[in-house]
């Protein structure tokens, strides 16, 4: 358990020769591409033979991975019996915030806490009229009508399966907890979606609302133009880089938080209170918005729809209704009204599974269901259209002091339910947000305020000196550490993962980090904790400092004229020599 929630001691294999099943699905890519680009087939020949030269080199000998496997598996029975007998007495979850850490809950007291859950909260209703076998029958009538779906067919090696997208799985939701170790071990009760009978019609949900996004941010951008203001976007953001965008855009303005106090806000249980009916409303009037723009606004006028595709985004999804061509396995055509049936099925059809009870979901929606966080945010963003819309439209454009804080309301931020507002007083803010969202979906008082905050993964501050807005990395773990949690970060070095899979997270947190500080003296000891922890973990230190020189090469950390990072500055003094 030491070793983490994703260590692994052996492969998976598929069964038979694994290079023998290479060459076959080469093969029928080859036949595919050669079709597709009207080539003969021949010009890819050279290149499949090297292709499987290489696999040969890199494909490990069968008899003695098995060998080597046997060994590890006697070596860990004692183990395992041990992680048997845990299991009988303990749930097994995974920390909030910290998911390669195992936390120990007593069996008897967290189903106690489940049962309660779902009897004394408004969020569930007991199901007796409908058996787990219908509902699953009624969702694949649903996804056969709108052929998103098909039943898995009997295992045959002759028979090709479909894609996970186009597989319909015959089970329904579960209840699934894990453990909020940074509020006090509160336990954070959600529905397990993944590959249930209506994973299909979210993933086209979700495909299609993000589709629908672009243009939402355009009506918002044109909602400021009104009164001479370019906003770079909604509130809505996806990663830290968007928070840094802002704060680029307040230096150039030289604009400073409003009595040296900015605020974050949190929309504690947002997603178990979301009223279903007026999600559908409110989504409804979304969409129809969306398109109604788009039908004048993008490539020719008149009526559209959307082309939305399963594996990746197209690059012009919107065609007129009279030029779309037809529904493809892995493409769907959608109407405002086909969407809206959607998701109208899907909020209709919320059940879980307890036990041997049917519960389903008549207020919020699941965490665990794919769209659920573009239902969420696009659900936000209405309100905050309609608010900003109200107050732009009583807003006189000569007076200056009215325009700054209309500007200053476009540089406020929100990560689905943790909002950001750098710049306009606590108590103008609080009254805005009390008329832009409803009673029922209250925003509350600020969860941190001050000159500085945390916010994501950073804390953001207005540092008077330098006259500019600055950040630095915030890692919620560290509070956790601090309080007695034992973290455990990063993959085991003896997990069977590939190299760039266990050593590539180093490229990616100096990443995270490079984004995070707007200063090396921030950035360096982020670094030199990282390559710490990877040492102390056991990995190899040459192959460390391999990937931590590749990244400080190619990305140049010194800020206005400062010196450039290198591994000498991070490597601590007694390890440089390695």
């Amino acid at each position: 358990m030491k070793k983490g929630t994703t260590y692994r001691n052996s492969y998976v294999l598929g069964g038979g020769d694994e290079v023998e099943l290479i060459k076959n699905a080469l093969s029928e890519y080859i036949k595919t591409s050669s079709n597709l680009n009207e080539v003969p087939m021949g010009i890819f020949m050279t290149w499949q033979e090297k292709f499987i030269e290489k696999v040969k080199e890199a494909m490990p000998n069968a008899h003695e991975t098995a060998a080597r496997e046997e060994k590890i598996q006697k070596q860990e029975t004692v183990t395992d019996e041990a992680l048997k007998n845990i299991k009988k007495k303990y749930a097994v979850l995974k920390a909030d915030k910290a998911n390669n850490t195992f936390v120990l809950h007593c069996k008897k007291w967290l189903s106690q806490q489940i049962e309660e859950e779902i009897e004394k909260s408004q969020t569930y209703t007991v199901v007796k009229d409908k058996t787990k076998e219908k509902i699953i029958e009624d969702d694949y009538q649903f996804v056969l009508k709108e052929k998103m779906a098909t039943k898995i067919k009997e295992s045959d090696p002759d028979i090709k399966q479909p894609p996970d997208h186009r597989i319909f799985w015959e089970s329904i939701p579960t209840m699934g907890v894990s453990v909020k170790c940074h509020k006090k071990n509160q336990l954070r009760v959600m529905a397990r979606s993944h590959k249930t009978s209506l994973s299909s019609v979210a993933m086209w949900i979700g495909k299609a609302l993000n589709a629908m996004m672009s243009e939402s941010e355009k009506i918002w951008k044109d909602v400021f133009a009104t009164v001479g203001i370019n906003a770079h976007g909604s509130w809505i953001i996806k990663n830290s880089k968007k928070v840094r965008q802002r704060m680029d855009l307040m230096n150039a303005a030289q604009a400073t938080p409003n009595q040296r106090c900015q605020q974050t806000y949190d929309f504690s249980t947002m997603y178990t209170q979301l009223k279903l009916e007026e999600l559908k409303k409110v989504m409804k009037k979304y969409v129809c918005m969306v398109v109604a723009y788009a039908n004048k606004a993008v490539g020719k006028k008149g009526e559209k729809v959307l082309r939305v595709k399963a594996g990746g985004a197209l690059r012009s999804p919107w065609y007129l209704k009279t030029e779309a061509p037809g529904d493809k396995d892995n493409v769907k055509i959608v109407t405002p009204e086909r969407l809206m049936e959607w998701i109208e099925h899907l909020l209709d059809n919320l059940y879980i599974q307890v036990g041997d009870k049917i519960v389903r979901q008549k207020c919020g929606i699941p965490m665990g269901t794919s769209c659920s966080p573009f239902l969420a945010n696009l659900m936000l963003f209405m309100y905050e259209l309609e608010a900003v819309t109200d107050i732009i439209s009583k807003t006189d454009i000569l007076h200056e002091e009215r325009r700054r804080t209309i500007w200053k309301l476009a540089q406020c931020t929100r990560y689905i339910d943790d909002l950001w507002n750098p710049l306009i007083s606590k108590r103008a803010f609080m009254e805005i947000t009390k008329r832009m969202y409803p009673k029922w979906l209250s925003l509350g008082k600020p969860e941190h305020e001050g000159n500085a905050v945390n916010y994501m993964d950073m804390t953001i501050w207005w540092d008077g000196k330098e006259k500019k807005w600055q950040s630095k990395l915030y890692d919620k773990k560290d509070e956790l550490a601090h309080k007695g949690l034992k973290i455990n970060k990063f993959p085991h070095p003896e997990s069977i993962l590939s190299e760039n899979c266990k050593y590539g997270v180093i490229t990616s947190q100096l990443h995270r980090y490079n984004v995070a500080c707007t200063r090396n003296q921030d950035f360096i000891p982020a670094a030199s904790k990282l390559h710490a922890s990877y040492i102390h973990k056991g990995y190899d230190v040459a192959k460390i400092n391999k990937y931590f020189n590749r990244f400080l090469l190619r990305h140049a950390h010194g800020r206005e004229g400062k010196t450039r990072v290198c591994l000498k500055h991070i490597v601590a003094p007694e390890r440089r020599k390695c």
